[in-house]
């Protein structure tokens, strides 16, 4: 049967305001996803994190910005599961088997990290530059993630886990 690879890799978006006081509040949205098949069921298997941020500026020159954050927000997993079957019969229709389903765990995410934005300025004034910023830091889980169905509470579920470091690329 197949099985799900293992994915370090998370796509998403970040965006932040900085005050000119130097304190920073910014949003990272991310995730990923697969889909695995067999003979007789689809599984898509997604993980998504969403983190509010604030921070201060510690070192700031015309192109270089260094930043401690700190987060604060939500990790979670969703498994859909859909039956494959070619044309099920009237009995296989009201059995009660499931022909789709669809499960969710979550639970608190914290976020410590270190950040560095290089501002590459523009050839034409009327232009901003490009900004390349790296963030290096851990993510902690003060909590177990609870799996649900139909918003009830179910036993036995994998291991959901976004805690660990982590190191981003940023491009803007």
């Amino acid at each position: 049967a197949p099985g799900l690879e293992s994915s370090e890799l998370l796509t998403g978006v970040s965006a932040y305001r900085l005050t000119d006081g130097g304190l920073l509040l910014g949003v990272e949205i991310q995730g990923s996803g697969q889909t695995v098949f067999s003979d007789s069921t689809r599984a898509a298997v997604g993980t998504n994190t969403f983190v509010l941020q604030v921070g201060h500026t510690v070192y700031r020159s015309s192109e270089l910005r260094v930043y401690p954050l700190v987060g604060v927000g939500r990790s979670g997993a969703t498994i859909r599961l859909v039956r494959r079957a070619a044309k099920p019969t009237f009995d296989d229709a009201v059995a009660p088997t499931f022909r789709e389903t669809e499960l969710g765990a979550g639970s608190m995410n914290l976020q410590f990290a270190l950040g560095a934005d290089y501002h590459l300025p523009a050839r034409r004034r009327s232009h901003n530059g490009l900004l390349v910023g790296l963030r290096l830091g851990y993510n902690l889980r003060p909590s177990d993630p609870t799996w649900q169905i139909e918003g009830e509470d179910i036993l036995g579920g994998p291991d959901v886990d976004a805690s660990g470091p982590f190191f981003r690329v940023l491009i803007g």
